[in-house]
């Protein structure tokens, strides 16, 4: 029996799962061809996905438009003279 013409013949955990493979390899791109060999619909959706996700790293990265390194420490915070910035993460600044 034929399968449904919108059936991709994988599931969406599959195409995650290979996703993932593609982005733990050293070249996702290669990794994408090699896992798709006979499946130009799959081949796409993957290169699709790598492409998406690549460009919403490039904006998760700096979504500010400054780069957090050269940002200027702040010369006063309330009373206080922050010296360094000791860390930084979700949650703010650490300055010492």
């Amino acid at each position: 029996m034929a399968r449904p013409a919108d059936d991709p013949g994988y599931t969406d955990a599959q195409l995650e799962d290979w996703v993932f493979t593609c982005l733990e390899s050293e070249d996702p791109e290669a990794t994408a061809r090699e896992l798709a060999k006979d499946d130009a619909a799959l081949r796409r959706e993957l290169e699709s996905m790598l492409a998406e996700l690549r460009s919403e790293d490039a904006l998760a990265i700096d979504s500010t438009g400054l780069d957090s390194a050269a940002a200027a420490l702040p010369e006063k915070i309330g009373p206080y003279r922050p010296l360094e910035c000791v860390g930084e993460g979700g949650m703010g600044i650490v300055y010492r």
